[in-house]
């Protein structure tokens, strides 16, 4: 194929259905953020500034299951599920609690039946946060599922729970 031919296809596609699926900004806001913690544009989703619940867990590895178990609601919320993430960024506010985050991360993922091979890109950075309290902070990256492809229920694997 010539690149005019998979461009076009690439449009058909894109275009195909409902001309507000690709043309819309859709916000998700649930818990009224001074911003929109997702964000869904095309088949993308894009979401920021997902911290620990309103119980914050003392911990770094707490903290880093309950900002991935608000992924996964967001997620859901946006019409997509973890098996679509395309990446996360997780900021810590100590780079030295890296292994922590890390442990909890494949913690997570493996209670989900998540295979380390089937799970997003990940990086990981030291920030300064906006609430001394937090420890971990993730923004990610996620399509919404194919054409004719359903999302999980929940966000997550039948049968599976996260820690709510």
């Amino acid at each position: 194929d010539d690149l005019e031919a998979r461009l076009a296809r690439l449009e058909k596609r894109n275009t195909s259905g409902n001309a507000d699926d690709t043309s819309t900004i859709q916000h998700i806001n649930p818990d009224g953020h001074a911003f929109s913690p997702a964000v869904v544009f095309g088949r993308l989703v894009w979401l920021a500034g997902i911290t620990a619940s309103d119980k914050i867990h003392p911990t770094v590895a707490g903290q880093t299951r309950q900002a991935l178990d608000n992924v996964a609601k967001l997620l859901a919320q946006a019409g997509t599920d973890v098996l679509h993430l395309i990446s996360i960024k997780l900021y810590v506010a100590d780079i030295r609690n890296m292994s922590e985050a890390f442990e909890a991360w494949d913690s997570w993922f493996g209670q989900l039946g998540i295979d380390p091979d089937k799970r997003p890109v990940r990086n990981i950075l030291q920030a300064n946060l906006k609430d001394s309290m937090l420890r971990v902070e993730l923004y990610a990256h996620a399509a919404l599922p194919a054409a004719g492809e359903e999302p999980l229920p929940g966000g997550v694997p039948k049968n599976r729970r996260v820690h709510r």
